[in-house]
């Protein structure tokens, strides 16, 4: 949603004072829901959509914006414990731990996979010393690498690598072969959306079953593509 609301601010489809409100409220709720990937996700797009159009200075700004605030929340215990060494440490084990029993998975069925939520229903079976028998990965492509096998995750990649390379083509054609600027406007907004969310999808395997991020995530692709045949 951040390329989108940066956008329409840009172009003057909603009062700017809107636009800033909203790009205020998406930072804010981020902050509150103190998720690393979440904020990692939100500066990244913020970051890309402005180096795509050139506007260095933003990000400067953004930056200052950025390191003020971390300065400012990292006295808050709560805050400064999900960031700490320790914490890291211990989720990247069993990050780790729940990536190598998918790889595991995936040997056993490596054509056509598990079926659907076959490493949620195996989950017991690799972790068995757990208090949950069935759990997912939090991760996209561990996930659809087991459920679907080679067959499923060539397509499931295609996903964000047609209209990723799709959006490459349209900047790289520059204005001169494009009379209307939309086409590449949303190219910027389809990047920007399409490489955070993949960042965000190696740590958290929901995203695929969260209808309100989904949605909104093709839809970003689908005003690019659509743009590309007016």
């Amino acid at each position: 949603k951040v390329p989108c609301i940066v956008y329409a601010t840009e172009k003057q489809m909603m009062p700017r004072i809107l636009g800033w409100i909203l790009s205020a409220s998406v930072a804010g709720g981020i902050i509150c829901t103190i998720s690393r990937k979440g904020m990692a996700a939100g500066i990244l797009a913020f970051c890309l959509y402005y180096f795509l159009k050139g506007k260095f200075k933003k990000i400067v700004a953004l930056g200052f914006v950025v390191v003020t605030l971390t300065l400012f929340l990292s006295g808050y215990a709560v805050i400064s414990g999900r960031f700490s060494r320790d914490t890291f440490d211990k989720q990247f084990a069993g990050k780790w731990a729940m990536t190598y029993a998918g790889l595991q998975m995936y040997k056993e069925s490596p054509l056509i996979g598990l079926g659907y939520k076959g490493y949620y229903d195996n989950f017991g079976k690799y972790f068995p010393w757990s208090s949950k028998g069935k759990y997912d990965a939090h991760n996209i492509y561990i996930t659809a690498l087991t459920n679907y096998g080679l067959i499923g995750f060539i397509p499931f990649l295609c996903i964000f690598l047609y209209p990723l390379s799709a959006a490459r083509k349209t900047l790289k054609a520059g204005n001169s072969n494009i009379s209307d600027s939309t086409p590449k406007d949303l190219a910027v907004v389809c990047i920007s959306s399409i490489i955070p969310f993949m960042i965000s999808g190696w740590f958290a395997g929901g995203l695929f079953y969260t209808p309100v991020v989904i949605i909104l995530f093709y839809a970003n692709i689908s005003l690019f593509l659509s743009s590309k045949n007016t």
